[in-house]
C-alpha cells in the first residue's frame, strides 16, 4: 500500500494494469480536501475530465456544483475520486477486472484520506462499497428505483 497520496497517485498516472490505458489520455487521481470528512466517489472520468485532469468539471460537474451550492458546502471541503480512474471508450460500463484493479486504488484512498462519509454517486460505486462492506447488493432497476424514491420523496 501507497504510504501517502503523492505515491499512491504517481501509480495511479503510470498504470498499465488493463486495457483502459490504451485509450484513456489520463489516469485520473483523486483531488480535494486530504482531511475531508466527506468523500464523493464517481464511477470514472468523462471526456473532459480526461482531457484536463481535473475531477467534475463536464456536465455532471455543473449539476454537482448546482447540488453543493444549493447545500451550503464547498468543494473544497470535499476529496473526489472515481471508482475507476481511466475514461470508458464510448462511455461504455465498467469491466470486472477494471473494478476489481482500480478499486485496489480506491480502497487505498479511502485508508489515506480516512473520511467519516463516503458518497457513491453512481451504480458501480454503490455496488462496491455493498460488497467490501458485506451487505446486500440491490439490483440495478431496484437501486434506480430506490434512488428515485429518495430524490423525489415518492
Amino acid at each position: 500500500m501507497s504510504s501517502n497520496i503523492e505515491d499512491l497517485n504517481k501509480k495511479i498516472k503510470n498504470c498499465r494494469k488493463c486495457r483502459l490505458f490504451e485509450t484513456r489520455k489520463n489516469a485520473l487521481c483523486g483531488e480535494g480536501n486530504l482531511k475531508a470528512k466527506i468523500m464523493l466517489i464517481a464511477q470514472a472520468p468523462g471526456i473532459k475530465e480526461d482531457q484536463e485532469e481535473t475531477m467534475f468539471i463536464g456536465p455532471s460537474g455543473k449539476v454537482l456544483n448546482n447540488l453543493l451550492r444549493s447545500s451550503n458546502i464547498q468543494r473544497d471541503n470535499l476529496y473526489m475520486t472515481n471508482l475507476i480512474k481511466c475514461m470508458h471508450p464510448n462511455y461504455r460500463k465498467p469491466k470486472q477486472d477494471e473494478i476489481d484493479i482500480c478499486s485496489n486504488y480506491l480502497g487505498q484512498e479511502i485508508k489515506l484520506i480516512d473520511p467519516d462519509v463516503l458518497v457513491p454517486l453512481d451504480h458501480y460505486a454503490t455496488k462496491y462499497l455493498l460488497e467490501k462492506n458485506g451487505l446486500k447488493i440491490p439490483s440495478k432497476k431496484r437501486f434506480l428505483q430506490t434512488l428515485w424514491k429518495i430524490i423525489f420523496n415518492k
